[in-house]
């Protein structure tokens, strides 16, 4: 059984939401600008299965480094923070 199983009809091919994360907000570890734009898309059942599979995400100021967002010390420490302030472990 397929994980998410409406995004193999997502219309994502003809319409996506890329959202900017900013290096000053990597580097000041701020998830807040990310969440605002992110909440409004989940704020409803209806809205989260309408974007289902057309959001994509991209590091803007880090376009000269050739390494993979992965590689990026300061961005896998952002999505650290991120994970362990959206979901805190109990």
């Amino acid at each position: 059984m397929a994980k998410y199983p409406r995004a193999q009809f997502s219309p994502a091919k003809d319409e996506m939401l890329a959202i900017a994360i900013l290096r000053e907000s990597v580097v000041k570890h701020d998830i807040r600008p990310l969440l605002d734009k992110l909440l409004p898309l989940a704020a409803t059942r209806e809205a989260a299965i309408a974007w289902e599979g057309k959001v994509t995400f991209f590091f803007d100021g880090w376009d000269q480094d050739p390494r993979e967002t992965a590689e990026i010390p300061a961005i896998r420490a952002y999505f650290l923070d991120t994970t362990s302030s959206v979901c805190p472990r109990r």
